[in-house]
This record gives C-alpha cells, structure tokens and sequence, in this order.
C-alpha cells in the first residue's frame, strides 16, 4: 500500500510539473507573439520582473499568469483595479494641466473643465478579466481646458508596470478647430480560461476615444462610456464658440 502511494503521488507530481512547463510555454508564445507584433508596444521590458518593485512584478504576473498558475501568482480584478484606483488618486491632473500649460483658472473659467481617463488600448501588456473588463498596464487620463479663445489638452499616461509616464499638451485656437467627434471601436478579443488557458471565449470590447482635429494635426483620448454626457455637452459648446 505505501508503495502504491508513493506510485500515485510521484504520477501527481509529475502530471504538476508537466503542467506548470506548458503553462510556462504559454506564457513564453504570449510573451513573443506580442514582441513580433512591436508597433503596438511601447516597451519590452515591461515583461521583466528585474528591477521591478513589488507592486509592478503584481500587476506584470496579473497579465501574463496563464492557467492553472494564476491561481497561485496572480491578483484579482479587484486587487488590480485597487492598484489602479491608487495610483490615479496619487495625480491632480487639473493642477498638472494648469502647471504644464502655464494657466491660471481664471484664464480657463470658460467652460467647465473636461476630464477623461481610460485605458491605453496600445500598450503591451493587455488581458480580459474574469469578469470580462478588458485592462491595459497603461492608463491615460485627461484634463482639457478653456478660456475665451481657446482650447487646451493635457494628457498623462503612466505604467502600472514600470515607472514609466508620458505627457502631452497642446493649445488651439476655436478657429482652428476643424472637428471634434466622439468614436466607439469596437474589438473582438479572445479571454483564455481552463487549466492551460486554451479555452478560449470570444468577447467584444468597446473602446470609446474623443478625437479633435485641427489643420496639419489632431489627437485622440481615451474616456470612458461614463464620459458621453460631458463630451457631448462640451462639443455643443464649441459649435457655438465656433459659430461667434
């Protein structure tokens, strides 16, 4: 009897370790798949854990655990929407747009103050929870403003992934401003589930963005459905600014 119990257990272990290989073959194709196809990366070495503070080697291992393993090295959506509720209370983003852009309110008290925010649909690292919620370690958020004449963008995008953070700001004249639309994309992507992550399921993201164009240039933002209102209200109110 103990004979057979060992027999059992050491089939156990075997059948434990062929399956954290494949896992780790998963992870690896996911891993170049994603590197052939670099346009859409900003960086590699966001895959790395190397350097990483303990938060950031969390958030990396939420989306590229596979399987049977996730259970055991991967956080939650929740604990990863934790993380990212965090880091966005750790920005002023009005008062980073007014700084960077070198405004004071009274400048801007035009129209309301327009906020967006929403996830990097181009960043490297991206999955579909297990409630269904498409994430992206990069996350982008908003501020634009107006005074009399003008309209002023100010974007930061930072990595939950790395330390790593962009800004961009631009300033138009309502003159100049040749449209501002309101997009929905709409992207079929594939959520993995099951032990080796091979079921796949396919689900439809939509990704809303605000797109404002001016001659020789334009830009787009990300947002959220929550946005609509706002966006609506504000493009109403450059219309009219357009039409004085």
């Amino acid at each position: 009897m103990r004979y057979f119990f060992y027999g059992v257990f050491g089939v156990i272990i075997q059948i434990i370790i062929i399956i954290a290989i494949i896992a780790a073959l998963v992870v690896m194709w996911k891993f170049f798949s994603i590197r052939r196809g670099g346009t859409k990366s900003r960086k590699v070495s966001d895959f790395s854990l190397r350097g990483k503070s303990p938060e950031q080697k969390r958030v990396v291992k939420y989306f590229l655990s596979t399987g049977c393993l996730a259970a055991i090295f991967r956080i939650s959506d929740n604990e990863f929407d934790q993380i990212l509720t965090q880091r966005v209370r750790q920005y002023d983003i009005y008062q980073m747009a007014l700084s960077r852009l070198g405004l004071d309110p009274e400048q801007v008290s035009e129209i309301n103050p327009i906020f967006l925010d929403g996830y990097v649909r181009s960043s490297m690292l991206q999955r579909i929870g297990t409630d269904l919620v498409a994430r992206s370690a990069e996350y982008s958020l908003t501020c634009l403003l107006f005074s009399e004449t003008q309209l002023y963008r100010y974007t930061f995008i930072f990595s939950l992934a790395s330390g790593d953070t962009w800004e961009y700001s631009e300033e138009y004249f309502y003159k100049d401003v040749t449209s501002v639309s309101m997009t929905k994309e709409n992207d079929e992507q594939k959520y993995a589930s099951g032990c080796l992550g091979l079921d796949l399921t396919r689900v439809n993201v939509i990704t809303p963005s605000l797109k404002i164009v001016v001659p020789s240039s334009s830009f787009t933002c990300a947002m959220r459905e929550e946005h609509e209102p706002n966006v609506l209200g504000m493009i109403a109110k450059l219309r009219d600014k357009k039409q004085q």
